[in-house]
C-alpha cells in the first residue's frame, strides 16, 4: 500500500515546508488541481526538484488537449496525471501516447 498526500488549498512555500516534515511517511505527493491553478506546473517542478525519489501525481483533470496537457505535467516532472473519465476516447488515447513518450506508467 502507498500513502498519497493531496495538496490542494495551500501555498507552494507551505506545501514544500509541510512535505519536508512528512516526506519519510508519504509515497506520492499529489499536486491538486487548485494548487496547479494557483501555482501552475512550477509546483510540480519544485516538488520534483525537492523530492527526486518520491512519486508525483499532477491532478490535471484533463478533458481536452490530452497529449499537450499531459506532456506539460510529465515535462514538469510528474509521474502521473489525471484525466476526467467523461472525456472523449481520443483525449484518453492522447494522454496515453504522452505517457508512453515520457516513459511514464499508465494504469
Amino acid at each position: 500500500m502507498k500513502l498519497q498526500l493531496a495538496l490542494n488549498d495551500i501555498s507552494l512555500v507551505d506545501a514544500l515546508d509541510l512535505a519536508k516534515h512528512i516526506s519519510n511517511y508519504v509515497d506520492i505527493f499529489e499536486i491538486g488541481s487548485p494548487f496547479i491553478i494557483e501555482e501552475g506546473m512550477n509546483a510540480v517542478r519544485q516538488f520534483r526538484k525537492s523530492f527526486p525519489n518520491k512519486q508525483i501525481l499532477a491532478d490535471t483533470k484533463i478533458v481536452d488537449a490530452g497529449q499537450y496537457e499531459a506532456g506539460l505535467a510529465f515535462k514538469a516532472g510528474a509521474d502521473y496525471c489525471t484525466v476526467v473519465g467523461i472525456t472523449v476516447e481520443l483525449t484518453i488515447k492522447k494522454c496515453i501516447k504522452s505517457a508512453n513518450t515520457f516513459k511514464k506508467i499508465f494504469f
